[in-house]
């Protein structure tokens, strides 16, 4: 079964400064995503339905989130984990 991804506003904002080789690294775990979000993922908010999965590299830690909603990913953003995790997820409560 494959997803459908959907690419909220604020996903593509906060990609927008971003080098190639990390767009690369992101664009390959969305591919991982689509076939099978719950393999990689962590659930981040459970009353939500709300879910994360860490994209990192040598300059990047960052967090991707998004939500599952039947065939469907709704993308939120990508959070540098520097960031507090309790404030990221006062952003979707």
């Amino acid at each position: 079964m494959s997803f459908n991804l959907e690419f909220k506003p604020s996903f593509l904002d906060s990609i927008k400064f971003l080098d190639k080789t990390f767009l690369d690294l992101i664009n390959n775990r969305l591919n991982h995503l689509k076939e099978n979000p719950f393999k990689y993922s962590s659930n981040f908010i459970l009353s939500r339905n709300i879910y994360s999965l860490r994209v990192s590299n040598t300059s990047y830690d960052m967090k991707l989130i998004f939500k599952i909603k039947d065939n469907s990913i709704y993308l939120f953003g990508l959070y540098n984990l520097e960031e507090n995790i309790e404030t990221i997820r006062k952003l979707f409560k």
